[in-house]
C-alpha cells in the first residue's frame, strides 16, 4: 500500500466534534475537515438542530442516500487541498451531505471521523477505499464486543420485560420464553444461563411442565431485590409480625404439638376475617356493594389471595424451622361419613402411605384430563375448586370417602417459645399485619390491571396495522375489539371492595358493632311498643 501524508502537524479528532443528538452530523463533519485540514478558521454553514428519529429507512434509502453522500465525502477528503483559498459551496454541502436518514448520517459520520481522526491523509481513491473499509471492519468489531458484553450486563440489572407473559400460561420450550421475554438463548449449565434464571426469578415464578414445557405461574408486581435475603428472615416486612403471632399462638396451645389448616392458620394470623370463603357468589351480590362482582372477579380474588397468603405463611414458617423454633409437616386428612344413624360427625384421620399413593393417583389421572400441568397450573388458571371438586368426587366412588384435604402439623418446644408478649402487643401485631397484607394484594391488583392494559394497547396496534391492509374506513375503537382482553372497567375497584369483605379485621368489627347497635335499637323500639 502507498504511503498516505499527514494532514496536520497537529492531529484532530473528528469524533469530538460529533454530537449524536443533532442533524446533519455527516456534513459537519466534512465541512469542519475542509477548512481545519487548510488551517483555516470558519463559521459553520449548517445550523444545530436536534434530530428526531421515527421511523428506520427501507434498504432503498440507504442505497440511495450511502451513493449520494460518499461520492461527495470522496471529493472532498481527497481533494481538499485544492480549494485552501475557497470557501465550501454551501449549496452542494447541503445538496449532498444534509437531510439524509437520521440514523445513517450518525454511521458515516461516526465512519469519516474515525478516518479523518487517523491523522494521514490518502493519496487516492485505492487509499481511501483500504483506510474506508479498514475503519468498518474496526467499527464492527468495536459494535460486536459491546453486543457480547450485553449479556453479562443483563445478568445484573437488566430488566426483564414479562408483557408477553401470563399467570398459567404453558410456554413450548427454554428458547420460547426467551423470546417471549426478548433475550438471547444461552447454553444450559453455564455461568451466564445460571445468572439468566437467578434475574428471572426476581420477576415471576415458574415450573417445569410436561417434556420441556415451562409453566408461568407468578408474575411479581414489583421485582424482589437482586440479593433476596428473605428466607434468612431479615428482609420480608410480614416475617416479624407473623413469628410473634405464631409463636405467642403456640405458647397459648401449651403442650409441644398443634394441628390448623392454612386457612385456620391465616384466621389466627390475621390475614383473613370469617368471611373468607364462607359467602357464595349468589349471597355476595344480594348486598348492593358487590352486586356487580362476577363468578370471574371473586375467583381471581381468591387466586391471587391463596398464593400470596400461602407464599407468606410458608416464608415464616420455614424461617421459624431454619431457626429451629419449630419443625412443621404437611399431613393428608381423609374424612370419612358416618355409618351409623346417630348423625355422628364424620371421621378425620391421617392417611397412610397407601392410602397417598391411591390419592396422588387419582389426582394424577384428573390433572391429564383437564389438561393442566400441575396444582399450581390449576391455582394460578382459578381451576383448583374444580380440580379437588373432581377428585373428591373419584375418591368417593372408588373408595366412599367424603372428601380429603391437608393440615399442618406443628411441633415445638414450648421452653423456647416463653417469650411472652401481652394480649394487646398480640391484637396490635395482627391488625398491623392484616393491613400489610391488603395493601399488598390490593397493589397487586391494580398491577395486574395496569399490565393487561400496557398489552391490550400493544395488542391493539398490531390489530390496527392488520385491520388498515385488510379493511377501508374508520379504525375500529379499542372497546370494539372483542379479541383483546382487558381486565373489567371496576375491576381494581371490585377486588379492593372484596379485600374489605373477606381480609379486612377492621371492616368485619365495625359491621358487628354496627349490627349489635341495630340490635339496640330494635331492642329499644320493642321495649318502648305501647309506651307513650
Amino acid at each position: 500500500m502507498e504511503e498516505c501524508t499527514i494532514i496536520t502537524e497537529e492531529t484532530t479528532d473528528y469524533m469530538d466534534y460529533l454530537n449524536p443528538c443533532n442533524k446533519n452530523q455527516t456534513a459537519k463533519v466534512l465541512e469542519r475537515f475542509f477548512y481545519v485540514s487548510n488551517g483555516r478558521d470558519y463559521i459553520s454553514v449548517i445550523p444545530d438542530e436536534a434530530e428526531r428519529i421515527t421511523k428506520l429507512p427501507t434498504l432503498d434509502e440507504v442505497k440511495e442516500d450511502t451513493n449520494r453522500v460518499v461520492t461527495y465525502a470522496k471529493e472532498i477528503i481527497l481533494n481538499a487541498d485544492k480549494y485552501k483559498d475557497m470557501d465550501i459551496e454551501e449549496s452542494v454541502l447541503k445538496q449532498y451531505a444534509c437531510n439524509i436518514d437520521p440514523l445513517l448520517d450518525k454511521i458515516i459520520a461516526i465512519n469519516i471521523a474515525d478516518i479523518l481522526s487517523q491523522n494521514k491523509k490518502p493519496q487516492n481513491k485505492k487509499q481511501l477505499k483500504n483506510v474506508w473499509v479498514k475503519s468498518l471492519e474496526e467499527l464492527k468489531t468495536d459494535w460486536d464486543r459491546e453486543l457480547e458484553a450485553i449479556p453479562s450486563v443483563q445478568n445484573t440489572s437488566y430488566e426483564v420485560d414479562t408483557t408477553n407473559l401470563q399467570v398459567g400460561m404453558v410456554v413450548k420450550n427454554y428458547k420460547e420464553l426467551c423470546e417471549l421475554l426478548h433475550e438471547k438463548p444461552l447454553k444450559s449449565g453455564n455461568n451466564s444461563h445460571k445468572a439468566q434464571q437467578k434475574r428471572w426469578a426476581r420477576y415471576f415464578s415458574m415450573e417445569k411442565g410436561r417434556g420441556r414445557s415451562i409453566v408461568i405461574l407468578d408474575i411479581y408486581d414489583e421485582p424482589l431485590p437482586a440479593d433476596d435475603k428473605r428466607k434468612a428472615g431479615n428482609r420480608n416486612i410480614y416475617l416479624k409480625y407473623i413469628e410473634t403471632i405464631l409463636l405467642k399462638y403456640m405458647y397459648y396451645k401449651k403442650g409441644q404439638v398443634c394441628y390448623a389448616t392454612r386457612n385456620q392458620l391465616w384466621s389466627i394470623l390475621g390475614m383473613i376475617n370469617s368471611n373468607y370463603k364462607k359467602i357464595p357468589l349468589h349471597a355476595l351480590q344480594v348486598e348492593v356493594e358487590y352486586s356487580n362482582v362476577t363468578k370471574w372477579q371473586l375467583n381471581n380474588f381468591y387466586m391471587r389471595c391463596n398464593s400470596r397468603l400461602n407464599s407468606i405463611l410458608f416464608t415464616a414458617l420455614n424461617n421459624l424451622s431454619n431457626r429451629s423454633l419449630i419443625d412443621y409437616q404437611i399431613q393428608t386428612m381423609i374424612v370419612v361419613p358416618s355409618t351409623d344413624k346417630k348423625n355422628t360427625l364424620s371421621r378425620h384421620y391421617v392417611a397412610d402411605d397407601d392410602e397417598i399413593g391411591r390419592i396422588l393417583a387419582v389426582e394424577r389421572k384428573v390433572l391429564n384430563n383437564m389438561g393442566l400441568e400441575s396444582k399450581n397450573h390449576a391455582a394460578c388458571t382459578m381451576r383448583l375448586n374444580e380440580f379437588y371438586n373432581k377428585v373428591n368426587e373419584i375418591l368417593f366412588d372408588m373408595y366412599g370417602w367424603e372428601r380429603k384435604y391437608e393440615r399442618i402439623k406443628i411441633i415445638f418446644n414450648e421452653a423456647d417459645i416463653q417469650e411472652a408478649i401481652t394480649k394487646n402487643e398480640y391484637e396490635l401485631q395482627m391488625l398491623y399485619l392484616n393491613e400489610l397484607v391488603i395493601g399488598s394484594i390490593d397493589k397487586n391488583a391494580q398491577t395486574v390491571s395496569d399490565n393487561r392494559m400496557k398489552k391490550a394497547l400493544i395488542e391493539y396496534d398490531e390489530y390496527v396495522e392488520n385491520w388498515k391492509e385488510d379493511n377501508w374506513g374508520k379504525v375500529p375503537a379499542l372497546k370494539d375489539v372483542e379479541e383483546i382482553f382487558t381486565y373489567p372497567k371496576y375491576y381494581v375497584d371490585i377486588q379492593r371492595k372484596l379485600s374489605q369483605k373477606f381480609l379486612s379485621i377492621k371492616y368485619e368489627k365495625k359491621q358487628e358493632e354496627k349490627r349489635k347497635q341495630y340490635d339496640k335499637e330494635l331492642d329499644d323500639i320493642f321495649a318502648n311498643l305501647g309506651v307513650e
